[in-house]
């Protein structure tokens, strides 16, 4: 038995993520997806096995790629690592003995001037070897059959064996699967590599012109960390053509690449096991239904069912929607881009008052963002909810702009009020007092703003308070008119603005300024070189004295690999309404991205909300 750490390529299948230095990709340290004892890999059928978050093979042949995406920026470092650890947050010992295996592409034109590394194991953060590429002659005079191929380095320079000269070269464009076997005895470091060939959708056993073993008794292959991309030392030598994707980043505590790791044409493989989405009723589960979606006048069906092979934690890989276009969107306000909503129901007819629904607003960092959002930036989440029995009213407002102009705080939460009591003026198949609040991130707050601030006249109680009302803003409907809401489910919601603003991963490398800074300056309306801002009215936390009676049941996902709003982003929030009698949980849905906070499919939400709408 041996111990398998794994990674994964993040989002839905054919989305790739992009890595931009200072955002997701400076010296980050990641998490492992999940941990499991399982026993000594098998070799797999090559074009019949699901890769777990990799290269899917189609049924028609075709190779859909999801993965993590390195864009070249000339002149600034590109490269994520990970701890060889299944806590993320502390180093394990120094391993003499363990084996990773991922897919690696190379993008754009390979011109390299000398030898680059591409994959490195560090012992904490000491390089002690890693696979390069060698570079292109400068001489016209020069063989160019020693470009591109692959290299075993000791350290970061010294050169210790390299791929077949006349064939053993890595092109761009083409995923090869690396499988490393290290052990404390020589070779200290077997290395065996595929090629896939979109062609007739195939791998190919490259290891005898790629691959190579190495390694004598005193070279240090201690490690505890694994990189990939470019390296700070690397720079000079990657042109602005040159990026990178990785996949199926796997890792574990054995040597593994000793004839069960794959070889010939077959190499290491894992099925996933295939699980069943269901709706609720209120009382019973149904498994395999299919979904369907409103137009604005009429259902239409969905054309795949929901049972899905899983590449992340009980997440589908992919939902196909029956609508090309955006038929029923509807108008809310006057400004026609941003203040629509689409309308998302379950199947079948709706229970007696009308479907349950969620306000979803949908923006990412404050400044962007539609009424798309619900089906295009979180369709798992969509699609949990949907057979929930929770109708999904995907919400778009008025966005601010990093200038510190455009439509900010509290606009949005305006916006968001008018889409609720615009659409309870006119679903009658939506029930109305079993509205829920949700949203992720800035949308979060938006929405939960929207629910928390319901009839709040003055957001201070003091000098400088302002009204959040509709009606004290000139929406009219007399006072105490706000849209109330069941309760709030939020996903990595802003709610501690100063804590976002102290803690950006990203300050100074985006925008020159952070990038969750800026998108902070951006809603509050204020240049972005303001530093610090003055927080004050802006958290929810602070609402909750002044609107005790308009509180309501709040529950909090977040997540302890989440770098842009760390998981104790929502821990005063919590404890406010706690501490006020208000019924609020903060979950940890441990070690997922910021992005991906709403792709699980956890108990803990889907029982908080059946108790809820019950």
């Amino acid at each position: 038995m041996s111990k398998l750490l794994e990674w994964r390529g993040i989002g839905q299948t054919g989305m790739e993520i992009v890595m931009v230095p200072g955002y997701g990709g400076h010296n980050d340290i990641g998490f492992p997806f999940r941990v499991r004892t399982l026993p000594e890999p098998k070799t797999g059928v090559p074009g019949t096995d699901l890769i777990l978050g990799g290269i899917l093979l189609a049924p028609d042949g075709s190779a859909t790629v999801n993965c993590l995406r390195g864009d070249p920026i000339v002149g600034n470092e590109n490269n994520i690592s990970w701890r060889m650890n299944p806590n993320g947050f502390v180093d394990h010992s120094p391993m003499t003995t363990y084996s990773v295996s991922f897919l690696f592409m190379i993008t754009g034109v390979l011109q390299l001037s000398d030898t680059r590394r591409f994959f490195e194991i560090r012992e904490g953060d000491t390089v002690r070897w890693g696979l390069g590429l060698t570079g292109k002659p400068i001489s016209p005079f020069e063989a160019d059959s020693v470009a591109h191929r692959v290299v075993l380095l000791e350290n970061t320079f010294t050169e210790r064996a390299r791929s077949n000269e006349l064939y053993g070269r890595l092109y761009e464009n083409t995923w090869y699967q690396f499988q490393v076997s290290v052990q404390p005895t020589a070779p200290k470091i077997s290395i065996k590599v595929w090629a896939y060939n979109p062609g007739p959708a195939t791998w190919s056993d490259v290891s005898a012109i790629m691959g190579f073993s190495y390694g004598p008794s005193g070279m240090n292959t201690t490690g505890n960390r694994v990189s990939f991309g470019v390296q700070g030392d690397n720079l000079a030598s990657f042109n602005s053509s040159i990026g990178w994707k990785i996949a199926d980043i796997q890792a574990w505590d054995t040597a593994l690449a000793d004839g069960n790791f794959g070889s010939g044409t077959t190499r290491y493989q894992i099925t996933q096991p295939l699980v069943r989405q269901s709706v609720w009723t209120g009382s019973t589960e149904t498994p395999g239904v299919t979904m369907t979606l409103w137009n604005g006048t009429a259902e239409s069906s969905l054309v795949s069912a929901l049972n899905f092979d899983y590449g992340q934690k009980y997440r589908p890989q992919e939902i196909k929607w029956d609508v090309l276009s955006d038929p029923g969107n509807t108008l809310y306000g006057p400004d026609d881009d941003n203040q629509r909503y689409l309308v998302y129901k379950p199947p079948g007819s709706p229970p007696p008052g009308g479907w349950p629904y969620a306000i979803w607003v949908t923006t990412n960092y404050f400044v962007s963002g539609t009424y798309y959002g619900a089906a295009t930036e979180h369709k798992d989440m969509l699609a949990h909810l949907l057979q929930m029995g929770v109708a999904v009213v995907s919400t778009g407002v008025r966005l601010a702009n990093t200038e510190g102009t455009g439509w900010h705080f509290p606009q949005p939460i305006l916006d968001a009020k008018l889409a609720a009591r615009h659409v309870q003026a006119t679903r009658t198949d939506l029930n109305h007092s079993k509205r829920i609040a949700m949203g992720h991130s800035s949308g979060g707050y938006i929405s939960l703003a929207a629910q928390m601030s319901r009839n709040l006249t003055d957001n201070i109680a003091g000098a400088g308070g302002i009204d959040l009302t509709l009606n004290g803003n000139g929406y009219g409907g007399g006072a105490g008119s706000d849209p109330d809401y069941l309760g709030a489910l939020v996903f990595s919601p802003v709610v501690n603005f100063q804590k976002t603003w102290e803690e950006d991963p990203t300050f100074p490398h985006t925008l020159g300024y952070g990038g969750a800074r800026t998108a902070i300056t951006a809603f509050m309306g204020i240049p972005k070189e303001t530093n610090p801002p003055n927080f004050a009215g802006l958290n929810p936390a602070d609402w909750i004295p002044l609107n005790l009676a308009n509180q309501r049941p709040t529950m909090v996902y977040g997540s302890s690999g989440d770098t842009v709003v760390p998981i104790h982003n929502g821990v005063t929030l919590r404890d406010a309404l706690v501490a006020n009698g208000i019924s609020a949980t903060l979950v940890d849905i441990g070690l997922t991205t910021h992005p991906e906070v709403t792709a699980q499919w956890t108990p803990e939400w889907k029982a908080w909300l059946k108790a809820l709408i019950a």
